[in-house]
């Protein structure tokens, strides 16, 4: 039997070719499930992009999406989880025992594995804190005390540190050791402290001398946010000044993390749906699917307006064909 074709050619991905691929992947599975051809469904699963896969989990019944998730590898469920909205990760994770739970939260990025441990009930998410080892925990709980929507709600601990009495070729043998574990924009130089107190970027790192001071170096002006800053002024300065990435600091100057530009975009996505709800005169404990909830918004919201929300749901872009 030749496989399943999924997708389309390459150069596509507009928004109507999202929608279609993550329809041809849910036909997929379904004609996989039909044939109980397990190896091919695997392969074909482990093979998308995780953000194809959540939306694809969204879709299945409660009995499909736990045999379909359990064929996900242990870095692929990971980003799977990361990629999914609340809903669909509270039914994913229901389905997994705890023990298991916690060997998928060791794959995810810390900020990941934060969000998803406060959307768990306490209960189960400190079943699954137990099964991590210290370190991990720590780290864990340490971004789950500030809140969702803040600086320090969507930082991740993960990023290059530099003193500022290093050299040049000593931060580069930093990045050796520690790049694979961080989204690395720029480097952050701090003080005996660990204040900050400037930015190293990449390509001035690498095309200078090897003993040359970090210290003069780096950038002394630079923005950077506090972890109780709220998430649509930090989606602000994102847009505003082209950011890649940006620091988080405690009230003291002291650097606990980083803002990256994925995680402003969930931000976008998140506040542009909020938007879309108070402007259609509903709620978001309401289904975005309804018919009702589409109906208010095609006669309260400018054709426009719907269109551009499905730029960042695909949920919503069906509208504008309608």
């Amino acid at each position: 039997m030749s496989e399943p074709s999924i997708g389309d050619s390459p150069g596509t991905d507009t928004s109507a070719a999202i929608i279609s691929r993550v329809e041809a992947l849910v036909e997929v599975t379904h004609q996989l499930l039909a044939l109980e051809d397990r190896d091919a469904l695997q392969e074909v699963l482990n093979r998308e992009h995780p953000a194809d896969l959540a939306d694809l989990m969204s879709r299945l019944d409660d009995e499909t999406r736990p045999q379909m998730f359990d064929l996900l590898s242990g870095p692929a469920a990971a980003d799977v989880l990361a990629e999914s909205d609340t809903v669909t990760m509270q039914a994913i994770a229901a389905d997994v025992d705890n023990e298991a739970l916690s060997d998928i939260v060791v794959e995810m990025d810390p900020d990941d594995a934060a969000d998803l441990l406060s959307d768990l009930p306490d209960e189960e998410a400190v079943e699954v804190l137990g099964h991590l080892d210290s370190e991990e925990a720590e780290e864990v709980l340490g971004l789950m005390a500030h809140e969702e929507d803040t600086g320090g709600g969507i930082m991740t601990p993960d990023f290059i540190v530099a003193h500022d009495a290093a050299s040049v070729s000593e931060v580069v043998d930093t990045m050796r050791r520690e790049a694979e574990d961080a989204d690395i924009f720029d480097i952050y130089v701090v003080d005996p402290e660990n204040r900050l107190v400037g930015i190293l970027p990449v390509n001035r790192l690498v095309t200078a001398r090897p003993q040359a001071p970090v210290s003069g170096l780096m950038k002394r002006e630079f923005h950077s946010v506090v972890v109780e800053t709220d998430q649509e002024d930090i989606a602000q300065l994102f847009t505003r000044y082209d950011q890649l990435a940006l620091p988080v600091v405690d009230s003291d100057g002291r650097l606990v993390g980083q803002i990256t530009i994925d995680d402003v975009i969930d931000v976008i996505h998140e506040e542009a749906t909020e938007d879309i709800y108070k402007m259609a005169g509903t709620s978001s404990d309401q289904e975005i699917e309804s018919p009702s909830i589409l109906g208010v918004a095609r006669a309260r919201l400018p054709w426009l307006l719907i269109c551009l929300a499905g730029s960042f749901s695909p949920e919503w872009s069906s509208t504008c064909s309608t």
